[in-house]
């Protein structure tokens, strides 16, 4: 490891690596569920930024639409990671330097929790129904798992060496942990607490977030010059975008784009913009000096970016990619969280055009979801044969998405349609139809 690693990029990913966490804002708020049960919160009238100070041992409140510190809530040591709880009433924030985690009220802005973690947790994230926070611990090369209704750890999963990000799959079945020492990432089934795959990527990697639709985990590795792109069906790398020093990685709510902090120049930051359909460099924005972690607003619109040397929250315009507004905060922030949008349960009905078919003859599956919100379901929808996907519809204005094949071949299949949810409304899986194929 260390003949790969120059001396001068030994201290600066010694400095920095320790501010890192894997972005998770973004997966919050396309796949929250509904509120906890017992905790009854309506919509948040406003939405804010909640900013980790590892320097001065504080989390910064941003209100988005003024974009103007209006609280500062003292937490312990060093924070990194912090992640908002699916219905907004909580925030998790991980404390490097004491070895715990605080659980801030976010209508009182007050820490009412501290809990002891592991040694050194970084990144943290909260499953989708909001049930459990896993925290990444560097020195401890695991995962702990921390129960919300009781706020105490339940149990710690091995990963690799130097522990850092967590993302979690839209459905929550999975979480992809990032381990900075031995250039991987280890995939948990959430259901047995269980390492299933381990990915090798670049060098370094720390950031880590998952595709709207749950198709693909984008790795941002400090050290190997780019980011790793997973296909969550095989767990392999299937494409690499170059970028110099990416840390953190965030996904906008519709997929197309991927925002990542670069922190290579030591006299300025970056963000470059990935096209995800291209896995291209589109563009890139000049913020503030070391670009940590970033999120984005649950309609797409900003980016807020937390610039560690800056002592500042830089704000870009997705629809320009212009930087349109800075926020002095705390010293050193690293930490980026903003109030997710609660999102409209939805219902997902699977038919099929014939049952049973003969092999060879065209078979069209149409999924229809309908929601209990005001906004109709957009984006599409993923076709499965047990747990291997066959085909993507996007929906029509009705909420209607159709796949057509002909190449099932005789056997019984176990077919669903999972419809990946968007802005306003949250993901949801079909029951299981059973296509029967014959032979002609």
């Amino acid at each position: 490891m260390t003949s790969k690693r120059s001396s001068g990029l030994q201290v600066r990913i010694l400095n920095a690596f320790v501010l890192f966490l894997a972005a998770l804002t973004v997966l919050i708020a396309f796949a929250a569920p509904a509120p906890q049960a017992g905790r009854a919160h309506s919509a948040p009238a406003q939405l804010f930024a909640y900013v980790t100070n590892s320097g001065s041992s504080s989390v910064s409140v941003i209100d988005t639409a003024t974009n103007t510190v209006t609280a500062t809530v003292g937490v312990e040591g060093r924070p990194i990671g912090d992640a908002f709880t699916p219905d907004g009433s909580r925030v998790y924030v991980a404390n490097s330097g004491s070895d715990s985690v605080s659980v801030i009220d976010t209508a009182s802005n007050t820490v009412i929790a501290t809990i002891a973690d592991p040694s050194f947790p970084q990144g943290l994230a909260i499953t989708p129904d909001g049930s459990h926070v896993y925290t990444a611990n560097s020195f401890s090369n695991n995962v702990a798992v921390i129960d919300t209704a009781s706020n105490t750890v339940i149990a710690t999963i091995a990963a690799g060496s130097g522990a850092a990000g967590v993302a979690f799959t839209p459905d929550g079945s999975r979480a992809y942990v990032t381990n900075n020492g031995t250039d991987t990432v280890s995939v948990i089934d959430t259901a047995t607490e269980t390492v299933i795959a381990t990915v090798v990527v670049a060098l370094a990697p720390v950031g880590v977030a998952i595709t709207p639709d749950g198709s693909r985990a984008y790795v941002a590795s400090n050290l190997g010059g780019s980011v790793s792109v997973i296909d969550t069906a095989s767990n392999a790398v299937i494409a690499t975008v170059a970028v110099a020093q990416p840390v953190v990685v965030a996904i906008t709510p519709n997929g197309t784009r991927a925002y990542v902090t670069d922190n290579s120049s030591l006299s300025t930051g970056y963000v470059r913009v990935i096209d995800t359909a291209t896995n291209t460099v589109l563009t890139t924005v000049v913020v503030g000096i070391d670009p940590q972690d970033l999120a984005i607003t649950a309609d797409g619109t900003h980016v807020y970016v937390a610039c560690f040397s800056a002592n500042s929250v830089f704000v870009i315009d997705t629809s320009t990619n212009t930087v349109t507004a800075t926020i002095a905060v705390g010293a050193n922030p690293v930490g980026v969280a903003i109030t997710p949008v609660p999102l409209n349960p939805t219902a997902t009905a699977l038919t099929s055009s014939r049952n049973h078919s003969f092999y060879g003859q065209p078979v069209t599956f149409t999924a229809t979801v309908t929601t209990s919100g005001p906004i109709a379901p957009t984006g599409t929808v993923n076709f499965r044969s047990g747990s291997h996907g066959i085909g993507t519809g996007t929906l029509n204005a009705s909420g209607v998405a159709t796949f057509t094949t002909s190449i099932l071949k005789p056997g019984l299949y176990r077919i669903t349609a999972l419809y990946n949810g968007d802005a306003s409304n949250l993901h949801s899986m079909s029951a299981v139809l059973y296509q029967a194929v014959k032979r002609k």
